[in-house]
């Protein structure tokens, strides 16, 4: 089981294996819109944990992937590329984002 941080940690730029953040935060961290997320989720590129209210929460790792993942959606924007061929293409995309990075 996870540990919920009690109140949510709000724009310290800073995490914790505790700090958690409400969608609404991360979406703000990241400079997209929460209807984003959801729809992210919606394509299994995005598994968020719920808390025990149902929210859905994330987490250091989680908002790394939405970074990944706002990088690739303004390349497959660009492109002209769908949500479904991007899920499709994203364990190769982010192995390259990965060596990219290293």
């Amino acid at each position: 089981m996870y540990t919920l941080c009690t109140p949510y940690p709000r724009r310290s730029g800073r995490w914790s294996e505790e700090s958690l953040v409400l969608i609404g935060e991360l979406a703000g961290r990241i400079g997209r819109h929460v209807d984003t997320l959801k729809r992210w989720e919606e394509a299994g590129l995005l598994t968020p944990r719920r808390d025990e209210r149902g929210r859905r929460i994330y987490g250091e790792e989680d908002f790394m992937r939405c970074l990944q993942l706002a990088a690739l959606s303004v390349s497959a924007q660009k492109n002209s590329v769908k949500l479904a061929e991007l899920a499709e293409r994203l364990p190769v995309q982010l192995e390259l984002l990965d060596r990219w990075a290293s």
